[in-house]
């Protein structure tokens, strides 16, 4: 269903603002001034060409964000509880949802009312979805411990199998289609062949959950994050240990490969740091937020995703306040900050 804005609820429209796939109810839901809390956001990604960002927040919405004027462009209620994961296809065209409903949803990036498809195999949250670099073939995995490869075109599952003994937050697939790295909150990264879901490595190391994997541009290199405060690099091709990035004074929650794969960046505490991937020397040390102020209550900001924009200028950090930052990638500057309460932003305390 396709609503208009000053839906009942709402203090104050939002001009401009595309509402999809939600009732009434969960319309003035979504705009009333609900505790911050409510809009905690675990995931960003930037669509191919950069121009558009979407966020997923524990409320099931999906926002998608104009990056060069911090617009917000569209509100889709995705899912029914949280939308815990965002892919974009490679042609720009549509974008992926997981959701704490078990649920996968592909919605039409230019206008997404209702989704396209919904995708059923799950038996628990999905966390994690990825897709394929041809467009063929998309990854997800979740709560339930399997992985499973669905043909995008159809929604119809290809293979499926049990990759861990806990939770999988996090996939990535090589840039060639080969290979689909795994994180567990059972601490270990597994790396499997796509085709035919063949484990190729294990890669051991961490000693919490891991809950961020990224393959880097080339494809050579698998980066991690972990509850264990370190950010680690893997080779690819052998599941070697590579090297230990030590910075975060707590959790790390998400790694992010800059375009050319020459720098990382990661989330987690309250800081994005910056690394010179080759070295492991750290480059540079932001604190986007610091605290945000919602009526009374000071609320200190926790990042809980990074991602570079496909051009490599620009990177969005988000927060489980709710707050999603877009920084200038090479200095850290806060270039623009996306609230996503729909009644106004709420203030900033640095």
């Amino acid at each position: 269903m396709l609503l208009c804005l000053g839906a009942p609820g709402a203090q104050q429209p939002v001009p401009n603002v595309v509402i999809a796939n939600a009732t009434p109810d969960e319309v003035a839901t979504a705009l009333m001034p609900v505790p911050i809390f409510n809009f905690a956001v675990h995931n960003v990604a930037f669509n191919p060409d950069g121009t558009v960002l979407a966020t997923g927040d524990g409320a099931g919405i999906v926002r998608l964000w104009n990056t060069q004027t911090g617009e917000l462009k569209a509100l889709v209620q995705a899912h029914t509880n949280w939308a815990f994961s965002v892919a974009w296809s490679p042609d720009r065209q549509s974008f992926v949802t997981g959701g704490g409903d078990d649920e996968i949803r592909i919605f039409d990036a230019a206008s997404p009312t209702r989704p396209l498809k919904t995708f059923l195999g799950h038996s628990n949250d999905v966390h994690a979805v990825a897709i394929t670099s041809d467009g063929r073939n998309l990854v997800s995995a979740g709560d339930d411990r399997h992985i499973i490869v669905w043909e995008f075109a159809t929604g119809r599952e290809l293979l499926r199998w049990r990759a861990h003994d806990g939770p999988i937050p996090s996939v990535s697939i090589s840039p060639d289609g080969a290979t689909v790295a795994s994180g567990s909150r059972d601490d270990s990264i597994r790396a499997w062949e796509l085709k035919s879901g063949r484990l190729k490595h294990d890669l051991i190391g961490h000693t919490g959950d891991v809950l961020s994997v990224r393959f880097s541009p080339d494809g050579k290199s698998l980066a991690s994050a972990s509850y264990d405060g370190t950010v680690r690099l893997w080779d690819a091709a052998s599941g070697r240990a590579i090297r230990i990035f030590k910075g975060h004074t707590n959790r790390v929650f998400s790694v992010a490969f800059s375009p050319d794969g020459s720098r990382l960046a990661s989330a987690g505490d309250s800081t994005l740091l910056i690394w010179d991937a080759a070295t492991g020397r750290q480059l540079n040390v932001t604190t986007p937020g610091g605290a945000i102020e919602h009526g009374a209550n000071l609320i200190a900001e926790n990042l809980s995703a990074v991602a570079f924009s496909p051009d490599g200028t620009m990177l969005a950090v988000t927060s489980t306040t709710g707050a999603t930052t877009l920084l200038e990638a090479s200095s850290g500057k806060a270039l623009r900050r996306l609230v996503p309460n729909g009644t106004g932003p709420a203030k900033l305390r640095p």
